[in-house]
């Protein structure tokens, strides 16, 4: 049977390879960076806060999926099922390994907000 719909055994189990390593499928690590400036003034009576914030100062993308399928399952040519690595030559759109999402729990993309309050 060809394709890439089963797994290494067949039964439509794991899809990678049970001598795989131990936390070989790790996701890069999570960055997150938010600063805030404040500045308190006062002109007359009237006290002022101005403040800056800025979220995702590093503007780094956090991935929070991979691409897990190690092998498919190829061809079978005289009685044996070949494995095919799923490489970048083989599958060009998500080898294995290549990010496939995105994290948007956090912030996405940079953001500043600014901001001034007055007290009288």
């Amino acid at each position: 049977m060809t394709g890439g719909n089963e797994s290494i055994n067949g039964s439509g189990g794991a899809d990678y390879l049970p001598s795989v390593g131990r936390n070989t499928l790790r996701l890069p690590d999570t960055t997150n960076l938010d600063m805030r400036l404040a500045r308190n003034g006062s002109v007359g009576r009237v006290r002022l806060q101005g403040s800056v914030e800025v979220f995702n100062v590093l503007n780094h993308t956090n991935v929070s999926s991979v691409n897990t399928t190690a092998y498919d399952v190829g061809q079978t040519t005289t009685g044996v099922t070949q494995l095919v690595f799923q490489s970048a030559a083989v599958n060009p759109v998500t080898p294995f390994g290549q990010a496939t999402a995105a994290a948007t729990s956090l912030t996405r993309e940079r953001q500043v907000q600014f901001s001034l309050r007055a007290e009288f």
